[in-house]
């Protein structure tokens, strides 16, 4: 992956990260996060896999719990989405 792509995508989840969880995830903090993913971390849950290279995980990170989709491909967080509401 291209460097411009790679600087895209992580402001992208950057920013995704401030709308919907009010938190700053910096670029170490993604890093983390995708290590979490590639280790199979205890505090990683594997949701569904949307396509052969698209997976959804929850992961619990710095006290909070995110909702991230992981490129497998390009090893790397391409958005992260708002927790499913408890009704």
């Amino acid at each position: 992956m291209n460097k411009k792509l790679k600087t895209i995508r992580t402001r992208h989840v950057s920013r995704r990260a401030l709308e919907r969880y009010d938190v700053h995830l910096t670029k170490r903090d993604q890093e983390k996060i995708i290590g979490k993913i590639q280790s199979r971390d205890q505090d990683v849950r594997f949701l569904f896999k949307q396509t052969n290279s698209r997976s959804h995980y929850e992961i619990d990170y710095e006290g909070m719990t995110f909702r991230v989709v992981y490129n497998k491909v390009h090893k790397c967080i391409l958005t992260v989405l708002p927790t499913k509401k408890k009704s």
